[in-house]
């Protein structure tokens, strides 16, 4: 698989869309055996092969790979989610829920793909964030 210019194991192609052409700041890994309880917060990229109880909050691509599992909230330009995800997810750009991927929670997010075969319970909301400067609303005449 591909993160940004990296080959990873499996041969599928993967390039986050969030910054085409952007200098990546590095990539955050969650090994196998690493067991998180508590926030993380962070500026890369995030791999995620371990456990994490609580809240992640990155500016970039977040990618929960096959064995990693995820209780709490996430909120990143990007998730894509193989492993098993409790919470709810926030993107910027898109969110992509793999086969073996497993979702309970509420998606808010530009763009959702599930792949045929993943799991997700819970609610979406999609699309770009509202504009609050023009309403839709007829204004009320007097008289």
């Amino acid at each position: 698989m591909v993160i940004g210019k990296k080959e990873m194991e499996g041969g599928e192609k993967y390039t986050p869309s969030y910054t085409p052409g952007a200098v990546s700041t590095g990539k955050t890994f969650i090994g196998k055996t690493v067991e998180i309880k508590g926030n993380v917060t962070s500026r890369e990229e995030m791999e995620i092969q371990g456990k994490i109880q609580g809240n992640i909050e990155a500016e970039r691509a977040v990618h929960i790979r096959q064995e990693g599992q995820v209780k709490g909230n996430i909120k990143a330009a990007e998730v894509k989610v193989e492993g098993k995800v409790e919470g709810d997810i926030t993107t910027k750009v898109k969110t992509i829920i793999t086969p073996t991927g497993k979702v309970q929670g509420k998606i808010i997010t530009d763009k959702l793909v599930i792949e045929e075969g993943a799991v997700f319970r819970g609610t979406v909301e999609m699309g770009p964030a509202p504009s609050h400067a023009t309403s839709s609303k007829p204004e009320a005449k007097n008289g």
